[in-house]
């Protein structure tokens, strides 16, 4: 009995949460890229698919493989900004700059993925 008090306050320990609660952001901004986009271009969709799915608006694969997408895409950009933010606290210059090199690589790709996505899909 004492082990789930226990094993609640790990989960709720910040180290532990605050991964989830980006994890469960993005995940929710990505559903909102979706849900907007499809609110845009085709609005009575929208009204139909609306009741059936949560921060999905449709059931399709192409639309599961553009929310993962998209979801890559902001994984990618948050662990750049997380290796820019942590380099700052490194000693040896060698590991500084790999990090911070790490990091602009990732935001960059990231943020050209979720580009490309919108661009896909907006015909731009």
């Amino acid at each position: 009995m004492p082990q789930i008090p226990r094993l609640i306050a790990k989960i709720l320990a910040p180290e532990t949460l605050a991964p989830l609660i980006v994890a469960a952001s993005l995940f929710l901004l990505c559903g909102i890229f979706n849900i907007l986009y499809v609110m845009l271009h085709s609005p009575e969709e929208f009204m139909a698919v609306t009741s059936r799915i949560g921060p999905v608006p449709s059931r399709s694969y192409q639309n599961f493989i553009e929310l993962a997408i998209s979801l890559v895409g902001y994984l990618m950009i948050v662990a750049g900004y997380y290796l820019l933010y942590t380099g700052s606290g490194k000693i040896r210059g060698e590991a500084v700059k790999l990090s911070v090199a790490m990091g602009l690589t990732l935001i960059i790709i990231g943020s050209l993925l979720v580009i490309a996505l919108y661009a896909q899909k907006s015909g731009g």
